[in-house]
């Protein structure tokens, strides 16, 4: 069905109207502003619901997603570190901070950040592909490889874990299945220039 937002933001502001302090509200409407990438409106009503409860634990959650979407990712750790302070259950908390800690080149901490995701949600397939690139950024290209493939078994549609298997495989010196893999992101995307330029040198190599 279609969003209707309009209506949404007049019945939640009408019950602000009878209850200025319902924190939850102020999230409501905070995420109707995010989803449609009015960040600052999001961001004044995430703070809003913090100002009358602190412990309102979605805010600082949306708070985090909000400064990843802008880049700031030190602000976004702080963010989801208060956030899981309040509910370390919630497993969107720590995939985000396990994806803020990649970007701070943090991989070993981003890792343990996808293992308690996966332990919360084990079905969560996207966790498994970037606890693998993590793995991948701290050079151990075998584990990295063996995580991404158990992701593939799951998800034939992604062209970047081929071509991060397609990297693993090369570093390995499997040159057969490094091309095997660049091949299958070509396949997905004929304009992948990422998986042209890492298969072009494989060929490059000794016993193929």
């Amino acid at each position: 069905a279609e969003k209707r937002n309009p209506e949404a933001l007049r019945d939640y502001n009408a019950v602000l109207a009878l209850d200025p302090k319902a924190s939850h509200i102020y999230v409501k409407i905070g995420a109707i502003y995010q989803r449609q990438i009015k960040y600052d409106e999001a961001m004044v009503y995430h703070k809003k619901a913090l100002q009358y409860n602190p412990e309102e634990d979605l805010a600082y959650s949306n708070i985090g997603l909000i400064y990843f979407m802008q880049l700031k990712y030190k602000e976004a750790k702080n963010a989801f570190d208060s956030a899981l302070k309040l509910n370390p259950d919630y497993a969107l908390n720590h995939f985000y901070q396990g994806r803020t800690l990649i970007e701070l080149k943090q991989n070993a901490a981003a890792i343990k950040y996808f293992d308690q995701t996966l332990i919360i949600d084990p079905d969560d397939n996207e966790a498994i592909f970037y606890k693998s690139y993590a793995i991948g950024n701290t050079g151990d290209y075998a584990a990295a490889k063996d995580v991404v493939s158990k992701y593939i078994l799951k998800d034939q549609t992604n062209k970047f874990a081929y071509n991060n298997r397609g990297y693993y495989n090369k570093m390995l010196s499997m040159w057969n299945e490094a091309i095997t893999d660049y091949t299958s992101a070509i396949k997905l995307d004929a304009n992948y220039v990422l998986a042209y330029q890492g298969r072009a040198p494989v060929y490059c190599f000794k016993n193929l």
